[in-house]
């Protein structure tokens, strides 16, 4: 059960039982859980590196760019978030690849500041 929950595979419930019984007991199920855990941090390191066929990018570039929806709409239907005020609902934006600036950080490595929080000096 310590590796299915190291993989977070468990049921909120089945989690929840395993967090108690960790805090109840002393018995060296949090060492074998710390080791499952490093184990389950590496596994997408241990899959051989993929790279997609040529034209991948440009297509998925061009498909983003073909879309023009205004923020709050899929399509022709409204989306209905009723947890977000429509304050919140407006400070949301989107960021295309052609705007903003791309820096390399190094080979096949870039970044782009998608926000900065001026308030905050962030």
């Amino acid at each position: 059960m310590a590796a299915l929950y190291a993989l977070g595979a468990l049921t909120q419930h089945e989690a929840s039982a395993m967090e108690s019984y960790l805090a109840e007991m002393q018995n060296g199920l949090a060492e074998e859980l710390a080791a499952f855990e490093a184990v389950a941090a590496n596994l997408a390191f241990a899959a051989p590196e993929q790279m997609p066929s040529p034209g991948v990018r440009q297509t998925l570039l061009a498909s983003i760019a073909k879309e023009e929806r205004p923020v709050g709409t899929v399509g022709k239907e409204e989306i209905c978030l009723p947890l977000f005020s429509s304050h919140y609902l407006s400070q949301i934006f989107s960021l295309r690849a052609n705007e903003g600036e791309w820096r390399e950080l190094g080979p096949g490595t870039l970044t782009k500041t998608l926000f900065a929080d001026q308030s905050r000096g962030i």
